[in-house]
């Protein structure tokens, strides 16, 4: 019974850190999408910069890829846990 009650307590704790990282993604996406929008204003006015700003914008994307896998292998290992101990 103790580990039940265990897991009924870490398990809420599980999806919410998992809750907390697509939180997360999502406001990486957002801020990716923020500068992407930004950089093509800029590259309107001023086409140099171009190349720093795709790459900002990689990079964002590449967090926001880290952040999802994360989010996903944890979701995953919760779900893969014996309810019945």
């Amino acid at each position: 019974m103790d580990i039940i009650d265990q897991m009924r307590i870490a398990i809420p704790e599980e999806v919410k850190k998992a809750q907390q990282l697509l939180g997360q993604r999502d406001r990486v996406l957002a801020q990716a999408q923020e500068k992407r929008i930004a950089r093509s204003r800029s590259h309107a006015r001023n086409p140099i910069n171009l190349v720093s700003k795709d790459m900002v914008m990689q990079e964002a994307q590449r967090r926001a890829d880290q952040i999802l896998t994360q989010a996903r292998a944890e979701a995953e290992g919760i779900r893969a846990m014996p309810m019945n101990m």
